[in-house]
């Protein structure tokens, strides 16, 4: 079976505003004589924390410890399709009752998501203070509140505080631990839970470990809760005491959901899929002319990768004078410290060589995920490194280009998890045993000494082992016609022309403007931005809106376009007649003019040209971006911006480091 995960992060980059809505009518449960909780629970003694799908003491829980069938919801309180799924719970939850149902809630906040983390962090703490009831509450209205929000505005203390108290708790200790990170621990594990799941995105929910991915309709719910309910009550008939009927049903879930993964997914040695991957000047550590190359994409906060530094070691002291490893920076961004750990060990090589790499590499794996500052600072310390230089190095991030190049390496290479590792170019995901390395090494022993009997030269073996390997594909290319007459921002000379197509009630489209923001300020001078309407015909509201912001650009040019841009992805949920009106009073328009246009639909020609460019170009979906002709689909995060202004910049002769360092 096939993981599913059509959650929030890949709907933002390719499903974006054609997710199917949720459904609000459904047939009564299906009846079954599932096992009634008592009026009174007494204390399991049954740990669930060692299941499949653990639930600790620390999970905000509703519903009893004795229902059949569990719902292990992931969420993120900043994701719209999140806040969708919320309302297909809250019927679920009144459906079954809490007797047959129980929900429990884990952490998932998504890189992209500026006030993510904080919510969660907030929402364990006021669980930690108040208890379930106060959770749910406070889940209920940072939901509220987080929905009417515009999302590049951040969260204040205030709001959260005062979030808190509405549910019953003291605001001033949540924010005392929030300032601590004080419940950051439980939110990390929960995230690392995820990569141990396979959960790419939000919200996804486990029922019973059967895995249902997304804001789906409610019967895609029922049909796996009604299973659920006639599988537990079999497993009740066979003499399975209560407490262990949730972990005896998700072990089964899980154990066949890995089991039809596994029939689908080739054994590693049988994939002779030879990738080109360059070493460049990254760390390396065993013979320099060995047969088999190891190249390892990790990071240090992950936990996967640092069990899999146990069969790194093991693979070593097995082929001595066989296998070279070589290391590449993948610091994920759901953790935290992974990308100052990174910054540390590249210092430690520039300081003292490849051995320093290597020593702190040592101390980052038995430090993680100690990994603050202060811990940073007392390996640099171990491993006697100029700590002045080291605090030089966090500061101004003089690393980060060279971390960089080897997070698009991955990318390229499709490593986007941690670890994965190319063995003479064969791609190897995962912390696996060293048996599945083992098949795979001997495999390439072999194809190394066929090479060498030829006369190939030792020093030049690798390279041809992976001569013929795949290579990074190049970034896919597009070309519209310019517009004579549209929206810019920034330099008119700029050697970098970002050509956005955009729908203003498009939540994947606001959601982007930050990170095109951002871009404008970091390429202040060096980047322009061509503004397009691509209104979806399934948002009503959206080609009304595009001939507004025309007008608003007739009316006022580029400054009075971009006010009515600004204001109509902050108002993206009241873009009607009135609220229209009511935005043109705040740009300066004149009013009588700007709602004859609107009733004439003046604009509605130019609002349909811009779109009719960007089908006839396959562009279908939004927001979509053209960078110097580079295409980009979809909310991507800034990384991905960044890649193709750099490449555009050097192809335009510009320095390719010329943006800032975040």
């Amino acid at each position: 079976m096939k993981a599913l995960l059509g959650l929030c992060a890949t709907l933002l980059l390719l499903l974006g505003c054609g997710s199917a809505p949720y459904q609000t009518t459904q047939p009564a449960p299906a009846k079954t004589d599932a096992p009634k909780a008592p009026d009174v629970e007494a204390t399991s003694q049954v740990s669930e924390n060692e299941g499949p799908v653990p639930i600790g003491p620390d999970d905000p829980v509703w519903g009893s410890r004795w229902a059949p069938v569990t719902i292990v919801e992931i969420g993120d309180f900043q994701c719209p399709f999140c806040e969708r799924a919320e309302h297909t719970v809250e019927q679920l939850k009144a459906d079954y009752g809490k007797d047959k149902l129980r929900v429990v809630w884990k952490n998932f906040p998504l890189p992209f998501h500026a006030d993510a983390q904080v919510l969660a962090e907030a929402g364990q703490g006021v669980f930690a203070l108040g208890g379930n009831a106060a959770f749910w509450k406070f889940h209920a209205v940072a939901f509220a509140r987080m929905k009417q929000r515009n999302p590049d505005v951040r969260a204040t203390s205030a709001e959260l505080s005062s979030w808190a108290q509405e549910a019953g708790v003291d605001g001033k200790k949540i924010l005392v631990g929030l300032d601590k990170h004080t419940w950051g621990e439980k939110v990390r594990r929960d995230m690392d839970l995820m990569a141990e799941l396979k959960v790419n995105g939000t919200p996804a929910f486990f029922i019973n470990g059967v895995l249902v991915s997304g804001a789906q309709p409610k019967e895609s719910f029922t049909k796996v809760i009604d299973e659920e309910m006639i599988k537990a009550a079999a497993q009740a008939k066979t003499g399975t005491v209560r407490d262990r009927i949730y972990l005896e049903m998700t072990a089964a879930n899980r154990k066949y959901a890995k089991d039809a993964d596994d029939d689908e997914r080739d054994d590693p040695s049988a994939d002779k899929t030879i990738f080109k991957v360059p070493l460049a000047a990254s760390p390396t550590l065993g013979p320099a002319n060995a047969p088999v190359t190891i190249v390892e994409f990790s990071d240090f906060e992950c936990p996967f990768c640092k069990r899999a530094e146990d069969t790194v070691k093991a693979i070593t002291e097995k082929y001595p004078k066989d296998v070279r490893i070589v290391w590449k920076n993948n610091p994920l961004p759901f953790h935290k410290r992974a990308m100052p750990a990174a910054e540390l060990a590249v210092e430690a090589q520039t300081q003292k060589g490849v051995r320093g790499f290597w020593a702190a590499h040592d101390k980052l794996f038995e430090k993680a995920p100690a990994l603050d500052e202060a811990d940073l600072l007392a390996i640099a310390s171990d491993v006697k490194l100029d700590a002045s230089k080291v605090k030089s190095a966090f500061a101004s991030h003089r690393h980060k280009a060279k971390i960089e190049a080897d997070q698009f390496l991955a990318d390229d290479l499709g490593a986007t998890g941690t670890p994965t590792f190319f063995v003479n170019g064969r791609r190897v995901v995962g912390a696996q045993p060293i048996e599945v390395f083992d098949k795979v090494i001997e495999q390439e022993l072999q194809r190394a000494r066929d090479l060498l009997a030829k006369g190939t030269a030792p020093a030049k073996l690798y390279e041809a082992l992976v001569k013929d390997g795949k290579s990074a594909p190049e970034p896919e290319k597009k070309t519209v016609p310019p517009s004579k007459d549209a929206p810019t921002r920034g330099n008119a000379a700029a050697k970098v022309t970002i050509v956005e197509f955009s729908d203003f009630q498009c939540p994947f489209c606001q959601r982007v403007t930050g990170t095109v923001e951002q871009i404008m300020k970091d390429y202040d001078g060096r980047v322009k931005l061509v503004f397009r309407h691509l209104p979806l015909p399934f948002h009503k509201d959206a080609h009304l809106a595009a001939e507004a912001a025309t007008e608003a650009y007739r009316q006022k040019g580029s400054a009075g376009f971009f006010k009515m841009h600004d204001l109509l992805f902050a108002n993206q949920t009241q873009l009607d007649r009135a609220s229209l009106e009511g935005y043109a009073g705040q740009v300066g328009l004149d009013v009588a003019k700007f709602g004859q246009s609107l009733d004439a639909h003046t604009h509605g020609a130019d609002v349909d040209a811009d779109a009719k460019v960007a089908t006839e170009s396959g562009i279908n979906g939004t927001p979509a971006f053209l960078i110097n002709g580079y295409y980009l689909s979809g909310a991507q995060p800034y990384r991905s911006f960044k890649r193709l202004v750099e490449r555009a910049l050097a192809e335009a002769g510009k320095p390719a480091a010329a943006g800032k360092a975040r």
